[in-house]
């Protein structure tokens, strides 16, 4: 691609410049300003043909000065007209649907007089042009083909004529093409249509309204349609059901019309019979729940009072579901159920009342109890300190051990539970884990390395005095103010102190692995190793003369300070590899549900699937898919 850059326009107006500057020993041919104020009005090729002229006119010199004026303004036009052209080409090349065969027309032609000012660069840029219309010319003929496609609908071929009229532009035969067409399937589509409404076909006179509305979006004619269609299949569909005794299907006719505007209004011509729909559902509730399948009354019920949300005309309830609520928490107070089940049927009991008596109390133990149960039990076993006479040293597994507990209490809080003793057996239980972190000091140490030094420094000793003769002439009669007395000189000398280079190197290394005491399994084991490095300098006691340089101590943290920070590190870091591996307990016991589920073992999956629930809901995660599926499988258990 052709670029203009700043650089060259420079360079061509500055020898353009040089040029009239001398052109011939006299005035110049052609103005600075000319060029300036052609150039940015478009009147360029207008001073090409004044400097052609000046090139015919004159001679010697400064004909030889005309030519060279002309060849740098046919440059200048070069560069204009190559930045144009390929503005356009570079949106074709990005997306050659949004540049028209129009526009590359009209950009050819622009070029035309090219050919005069320089005939190379007028086939350059020409060639790239036809290269973009034939890419274009490729798309506009694939539309034309599927246009011609028997095996597409008559609005497809109408989209696809569509399609080649936008690529071919203004005043193309496509547009014509298209047009006609798009008149003669309009017409089409509005009287079947309208044929179809009228002789109570309504599918037809949907997919022709639908048809029409590809074709023109927002036409009002065919919204109308559309809607009067819907309305007519609707009140057809259910009325059918309804007499036919096929409730469900009259319950799906409402389902397929609940979210179209036109439900407003069959809500109004039809909101009985869709009442009457929902109570048909809650009394065949009634009758499931009373022939003891409790997950067919649940369903009814739903149905039903999703109905009388959609129709908005009563607030959602039944009179006969207070006795299957009854029946749902006596139910849930079997000692005989699993946690997780009792707390299931309390989540059917939640969601059609959230008032019932004794409700709330019970469903936060049971929720309590089955988070606790499922929270994995993680012990911190003292780690095996290393043999040191040094008490620091001594100590380092006591604080990595009591950092990584607070740091694992912080990050993992909701799904993990800190105890003393994590010896609980998990073996053919609903228990989270219950797991031990064993860990030893491997090397903790500070290796303190000193060395002795001199270092040479220029200091005033003293000060060097000298009694002025002015002051003592005027001590002799001690008339007037007196005189500086002394001329005062520093002594300074090269003195050396003595310093120690102290250097304090740490190191502590712990090696640590995840144990489940219930049966002796090793999970995870790993070693993390930290070391630190401090240096710094002390320097002796010195003095000479009126120089005192005190004791300074070298700054270095304490022992103490240096291991309490390398045992952060070493909890930190163990933190984080057991966070990995601990984390989202929730998705493994739905797993496992799942696994339980397709056994046949549905007690066991409902068990695991209620940890998975009250996990997730602790750390505020999306678990309503899970819910729906234990409350199903919780009222399905005999």
């Amino acid at each position: 691609m052709f670029k203009t850059t700043s650089f060259l326009n420079t360079l061509l107006v500055a020898g353009i410049f040089t040029l009239m500057a001398c052109g011939g020993g006299g005035a110049a041919l052609i103005s600075q300003s000319e060029i300036d104020t052609a150039r940015a009005s478009g009147n360029l090729p207008a001073l090409y043909d004044k400097a052609t002229q000046l090139v015919t006119e004159s001679r010697g010199s400064s004909k030889e000065e005309a030519i060279s004026l002309r060849s740098k303004i046919v440059a200048l036009l070069v560069q204009d007209k190559s930045q144009a052209v390929d503005q356009v080409l570079a949106k074709h090349e990005k997306a050659p649907e949004t540049v028209t065969r129009t526009e590359l027309n009209q950009l050819s032609e622009s070029i035309n007089p090219m050919q005069v000012w320089s005939a190379t660069d007028y086939a350059r840029i020409k060639s790239k042009i036809d290269a973009a219309r034939q890419t274009l010319e490729s798309l506009i003929s694939k539309a034309k083909t599927d246009a011609s496609d028997s095996d597409l609908s008559n609005v497809d071929q109408v989209l696809a004529l569509k399609k080649a009229a936008q690529l071919a532009g203004d005043n193309q035969p496509e547009a014509d093409v298209y047009q006609k067409r798009l008149e003669e399937v309009t017409a089409q589509l509005n009287y079947q249509g309208n044929e179809g409404l009228s002789k109570r076909l309504y599918t037809m006179a949907i997919q022709s309204a639908e048809g029409g509305l590809k074709l023109d979006p927002g036409n009002i004619q065919f919204e109308s349609m559309l809607s009067q269609g819907q309305a007519g299949l609707f009140e057809k569909d259910f009325r059918f059901a309804l007499e036919s005794g096929k409730p469900e299907s009259a319950y799906q006719a409402i389902q397929t019309v609940a979210d179209k505007p036109i439900f407003l209004q069959l809500k109004k011509s039809m909101g009985k019979s869709m009442s009457l729909l929902a109570n048909f559902f809650a009394g065949s509730a009634a009758k499931s729940y009373q022939a003891g399948d409790l997950l067919g009354a649940y369903n009814n019920f739903v149905k039903g009072r999703d109905i009388q949300t959609k129709t908005a005309l009563t607030k959602p309830g039944f009179i006969q579901e207070k006795n299957y609520l009854d029946l749902l928490m006596k139910k849930a107070s079997d000692a005989n159920l699993g946690e997780g089940t009792q707390l299931s049927l309390m989540r059917v009991v939640r969601e059609f009342d959230r008032n019932y008596p004794g409700l709330d109390t019970a469903f936060l133990k049971a929720n309590d109890a089955v988070t606790k149960r499922a929270m994995t039990k993680l012990s911190i076993a003292e780690f095996k300190e290393v043999p040191s006479q040094n008490s620091v040293m001594a100590s380092v597994g006591r604080r990595v051990g009591s950092k990584l507990e607070k740091i694992l209490f912080d990050q993992l809080g909701k799904e993990v539970m800190i105890v003393t003793n994590a010896q609980g057996s998990t073996v053919n239980s609903y228990e989270g884990l219950a797991l031990q972190i064993d860990g030893e000091v491997l090397q903790a140490a500070i290796e303190e390395s000193t060395n002795q030094g001199t270092r040479t420094q220029k200091v005033q000793t003293g000060v060097h005095r000298v009694e002025t003769e002015e002051y003592q002439k005027w001590a002799k009669r001690k008339r007037g103010d007196a005189p500086t007395q002394y001329i005062e000189t520093p002594i300074e000398e090269d003195i050396q102190l003595t310093v120690e280079h102290i250097r304090k190197q740490a190191i502590a290394e712990v090696a640590f692995r995840v144990i489940e005491p219930a049966t002796g399994s090793i999970l995870l084991t790993d070693t993390v190793v930290k070391e630190s490095e401090f240096s710094g300098e002390s320097i002796n006691e010195f003095q000479k003369g009126d120089f005192h340089q005190k004791y300074e101590r070298a700054d270095l943290p304490s022992d103490i300070k240096i291991m309490d920070a390398l045992s952060s590190e070493l909890a930190s870091n163990l933190g984080e590899k057991l966070s990995s591996y601990l984390k989202s307990p929730e998705n493994v016991f739905y797993q496992k549900s799942q696994e339980m589920k397709s056994q046949g073992n549905s007690v066991a999956a409902i068990e695991l699937l209620a940890n998975a629930i009250a996990l997730g809901e602790s750390k505020g995660q999306d678990v309503s898919a899970w819910v729906d599926e234990v409350k199903a499988l919780a009222l399905d258990v005999k």
